[in-house]
């Protein structure tokens, strides 16, 4: 990861759609003022550059050059006039940050190329601005070099990492290699205690998507809770979605291993909680606010876990066990907890009461099941971690 993104990878997100205006392409030697990253954002898809360059290994300067001739930034016009920031041509990568005196804002560019086998060049840049800020943007722009006209066409459906969709909640940022040839794109949110990594790997035309790691502050997702540990079972995490229980804007994290036979609920707002985990034997509903897991309990014994989700953050659960005999007689029993109380302060309650709360929670949810997505795995973030 490079120095100056290093630092302001989770502080920074995506900037709004594009705007749109005809297309046009614009002779080198036509002179501009300095364009705003607004005008920048809204019209480069738009607009072929031309480099006046004929040669078919362009270097990271010759075509960041072209690029700024055309839509001269402060950002890397500090690099590129002032030479302040890092300007690799042998791995064909520039990166430079720059105090904007107009906006007040922080911007960081950086602009990574790839060669193509078709002869071509591919270049990449990102532009990110106010980084201080987690409502910030990142432009991100993708070019194709063509030797043979010597033109930065827009490649305006480049699939330079068309990642899983997620939530609303995160925020993605792209980064550009200065060593190998992926693409990361981190999601995330200062609000939410995991963050997602998407990896895209270069075919020598275009990237592609790879995989996805999960960094989380905890280190027990993943594992058996303690009240399930005579379990002999793998819960190692195959696929992952998002479910916003409470509908409060904070999705929660629900993972299941490869068979989907072992199940688990997080709530990932601010610090990562355990809301329920299921096995072969049980299922998960949702009601709402309330995270039902159903299942047997025993020979002719059945058990619902009905835990309140509110906040995003589980406050409280009821227990609903049905058992029966051969003769065909049932019996059901409530016990009701807090969770910021412990298990050991769960406590019996009236037929009548459990019944009555088990119907305020109302109807459950019908909608669909979000779409799963494999995950490579689930990694623990380090003291070091920014």
């Amino acid at each position: 990861m490079n120095l100056i993104k290093r630092t302001v990878l989770m502080k920074t997100a995506l900037f709004s759609a594009l705007l749109g205006i005809n297309a046009a392409l614009t002779p080198l030697a036509e002179a501009r003022s300095n364009v705003s990253l607004e005008t920048l954002a809204g019209q480069w898809e738009h607009v072929s550059v031309s480099t006046g360059l004929n040669k078919e290994k362009a270097t990271i300067h010759e075509l960041l050059s072209a690029f700024h001739r055309h839509w001269p930034t402060g950002v890397f016009g500090k690099l590129l006039h002032d030479e302040k920031g890092v300007m690799d041509i042998k791995n064909g990568y520039a990166e430079v940050q720059f105090h904007n005196p107009e906006t007040d804002n922080v911007e960081v560019g950086v602009a990574t190329i790839w060669r193509r086998t078709n002869g071509h060049t591919l270049m990449g840049i990102t532009i990110d601005r106010n980084i201080s800020d987690f409502g910030t943007s990142q432009i991100e722009i993708f070019y194709d070099y063509d030797p043979a006209t010597g033109n930065l066409v827009p490649e305006k459906s480049y699939a330079g990492c068309q990642i899983p969709e997620s939530h609303p909640a995160f925020r993605p940022v792209v980064e550009l290699p200065r060593q190998g040839k992926n693409i990361e794109v981190t999601e995330f949110n200062p609000g939410i205690s995991i963050s997602l990594r998407h990896t895209c790997t270069f075919n020598g035309m275009r990237h592609s998507f790879a995989g996805t790691v999960i960094e989380s502050d905890a280190d027990f997702i993943g594992l058996l809770p303690p009240q399930a540990q005579e379990y002999d079972a793998d819960l190692t995490p195959g696929y992952y979605t998002f479910y916003d229980i409470d509908k409060d804007g904070i999705p929660e994290l629900w993972l299941t291993d490869l068979t989907g036979d072992y199940q688990q609920m997080y709530s990932i707002k601010e610090k990562t909680q355990l809301l329920g985990w299921s096995d072969y034997k049980t299922h998960f509903r949702f009601f709402p606010g309330v995270l039902a897991n159903s299942g047997g309990c025993g020979t002719m014994c059945f058990i619902t876990i009905y835990t309140t989700v509110r906040d995003s953050r589980a406050v409280d659960y009821l227990n609903e066990i049905t058992s029966g005999d051969f003769e065909g007689n049932q019996v059901v029993t409530y016990t009701v907890g807090n969770l910021d109380e412990g298990a050991e302060n769960t406590s019996e309650i009236p037929v009548q009461e459990g019944a009555e709360k088990v119907r305020a929670f109302g109807l459950p949810y019908e909608d669909d099941v979000p779409e799963w997505h494999r995950v490579k795995k689930v990694t623990v973030r380090g003291d070091g971690y920014q």
